[in-house]
């Protein structure tokens, strides 16, 4: 544990005295100093299985659970041999492998991520704990209170720590709180909290041993505060000037270093000489890993593009793309892909759209042990939607969880789990509420691939779209919020076969997925699915209608109103050809393309508001890699710029009508 207080105080000394300050270190330095004995004193509790993630100030877990010096010293350098490549900085990393979970800048965000992480080792029967670290600060978010009230009402093996070093950057306990302490603010949730001497190694490795043994007994969780002090500012560029120079006088004679060197000395249970000789070793070998960081290689400029996905997208890239006239697909070629009919009567064999959800649903949790569902309200009333109905029933409470309102614990619980190598589904009540999980799926799930090679196999599904007088909280169509995040996959089935299939690709993809059901087409269309085998493929679109004069791209229920206008439209001899994209993070670039080049003249239509809509995105993709094959404008059919109203004639205003397409492609057919 001495060594481990050394070796913890010294690298970082190293990092922000030496590195940073001779501007080989990029960003900023965020140190541990003064506060090494809460990181040494409570890992040293937890077994090697055991799952720790750690904040920015806990390098001595790093160190202690494994990852070299020389790894922590190319990251801080951005070398490629570093853990995370050069693509993040500080301590903002992680190793599966060492069962450590990276920390990200937005504190508190790893909290439910350590709830998700125990609720897997509960699932799956494992007697393993996880710990999460952070400071007084980080316990002020909602991601906080989420995660400690879920990992309570699920006994989940998970010890919280807080390391209050009683600044929160520049603001002061006082300021935080209106109670003593986080320990105060914890006890309300129903487990045991303790406060302790943070600067004080094994006051901190006995309350750690405890609540570890309590977590591993099946007791659930505790937390522990252990009161220390910050010896610097927040970072390397802060000098700590709001700070009071007693504070430092005061705290320097409480060095978590020289305390325990000082007890050990006290009672003969190390000498001087011992003591120099951890002081060479540790030098020696900072020293050594140091001068090999400094020689790693810097990463290739390109390696910015690579591991954004862990299994890459279909198209993840534009293709060079020049067609000649005479390579175009003719129409006579073409068949469409098969499309349900939405007002023939159910037959025998016929299923809903969400029947064919909960069919997926079903088929996976029964396909595989590592699916299982999270969400508000999911087992005994079945959703929001019933999509979930009867699933409770076949599969239990620990396969179909139901979760406290709380969207952020929820998708944060999900990554855990998926860090894990769990597949969790995730259900949003309606797909609006995702904006309360918004910093977890798009800061947490979808980077952590990027930055640290770690794969978050989880699907984030949920009810979207109008058309049911849901009104400006319970309509919208969300799939701008996401589509500027690299990292995510977005699917947005039209078909009850696509909803079904699409489902199941999205379950079994090594990636996060958003994938966002209308439900609108809930008990409107219908269709016979395949096998319980079939699994569809993301990333390809689908010819609904094959036509020669005028191309529609849409997607989800929009796909319902082209194909009307279509039928419509063929009266006056028009040959339209509507598109469904099917997936929409990654596009299928080439069936654009094709689909442009084919017809040269294109409607781009979606639900959705105009500004900033997919549309946009389609217009431009089609303008650099399509343009010589246009014959007119192309033309976007949205939403207006106003939240979704409630009354049906405000509603039936804002949403694309079937008058409108047609009225958009007769001008683009006269063009």
């Amino acid at each position: 544990m001495l060594y481990g207080l050394k070796q913890t105080r010294e690298i970082e000394d190293r990092i922000e005295n030496k590195l940073y300050k001779q501007g080989l270190v990029y960003g900023g330095v965020y140190t541990s100093k003064g506060q090494e004995a809460i990181s040494i004193g409570s890992i040293h509790a937890f077994r090697p299985d055991d799952v720790i993630c750690p904040s920015h100030r806990d390098m001595g877990v790093f160190l202690t659970r494994g990852m070299s010096k020389e790894r922590i010293l190319g990251h801080y350098l951005g070398k490629v041999t570093g853990p995370s490549k050069g693509k993040d900085g500080n301590l903002h990393t992680g190793d599966i492998n060492l069962g450590l979970i990276s920390f990200i800048s937005h504190l508190a965000d790893n909290i439910p991520v350590a709830t998700g992480v125990s609720l897997s080792f509960k699932l799956r029967k494992q007697n393993r704990v996880a710990a999460v670290y952070f400071g007084d600060g980080a316990s002020s978010r909602g991601d906080f209170h989420e995660a400690v009230n879920f990992a309570a009402v699920h006994k989940l093996p998970i010890v919280f720590f807080c390391n209050n070093n009683q600044y929160a950057y520049s603001t002061p306990l006082e300021h935080q709180m209106a109670v003593d302490g986080v320990s105060e603010r914890a006890k309300g949730y129903g487990f045991p909290t303790l406060k302790v001497d943070g600067n004080d190694l094994l006051a901190v490795y006995r309350a750690s041993v405890e609540a570890v043994d309590r977590a591993r007994s099946g007791q659930g969780p505790s937390l522990i505060e252990s009161m220390t002090f910050r010896m610097t500012g927040h970072s390397g560029h802060d000098d700590a000037s709001y700070v009071p120079p007693e504070l430092f006088e005061e705290w320097a004679q409480k060095d978590p270093i020289e305390n325990f060197t000082n007890f050990l000395l006290e009672r003969n249970l190390i000498t001087p000489t011992e003591i120099k000789k951890i002081d060479e070793r540790v030098e020696a070998e900072i020293e050594a890993a140091l001068q090999d960081a400094l020689h790693q290689a810097d990463p290739n400029p390109e390696s910015t593009l690579t591991d954004v996905y862990a299994s890459p997208p279909y198209h993840a890239e534009v293709p060079t793309w020049k067609k000649t006239p005479e390579d175009r697909i003719q129409i006579d070629s073409l068949e469409p892909a098969p499309l349900l009919e939405t007002s023939s009567p159910p037959d025998k064999g016929e299923i809903t759209y969400v029947e064919a959800i909960n069919k997926a649903l079903e088929e996976e949790l029964d396909h595989d042990p590592d699916v299982f569902l999270l969400g508000e309200d999911i087992g005994t009333y079945g959703g929001a939607f019933k999509v979930t109905k009867g699933l409770l029933d076949r599969f239990g409470p620990e396969r179909v969880i139901d979760a406290p309102i709380a969207e952020a614990e929820i998708v944060g619980a999900g990554i855990g789990a998926a860090l894990q190598g769990m597949r969790p589904v995730l259900e949003m009540q309606f797909i609006d509420f995702i904006s309360c999980g918004f910093d977890q799926i798009t800061n947490f799930a979808a980077k952590s691939k990027y930055r640290w090679g770690a794969q978050v196999p989880l699907v984030v599904r949920g009810p979207c779209g109008g058309g049911v007088n849901g009104g400006p909280f319970h309509s919208q169509n969300v799939e701008s919020y996401f589509l500027h995040t690299p990292g995510l996959k977005i699917v947005a089935p039209a078909t009850a076969e696509d909803a079904h299939g699409l489902l199941k690709a999205a379950i079994r993809d090594d990636d996060p997925v958003l994938y966002f059901e209308h439900k609108y087409l809930y008990r409107r269309v219908r269709g016979y699915l395949p096998g319980s085998g079939t699994v569809a493929e993301l990333g390809k679109a689908a010819i609904r209608r094959p036509g020669k004069d005028l191309t529609i791209i849409t997607y989800g229920a929009m796909v319902y109103r082209a194909l009307e206008a279509a039928q419509e439209l063929e009266k006056d001899g028009a040959s339209i050809e509507v598109l469904d994209l099917r997936t929409l993070l990654p596009l299928d670039v080439e069936s654009i393309l094709e689909s442009t080049a084919r017809t040269s003249k294109v409607i781009l239509l979606h639900e959705a508001t105009l500004t900033g809509g997919l549309g946009g995105e389609l217009a431009a993709l089609i303008s650099e890699h399509a343009f010589e094959y246009l014959d007119g404008p192309l033309r976007r059919i949205a939403g207006p710029d106003t939240p979704v109203p409630f009354c049906k004639p405000l509603e039936d205003y804002f949403l694309p009508q079937v008058c409108d397409i047609k009225r958009v492609a007769r001008e683009l057919l006269d063009y």
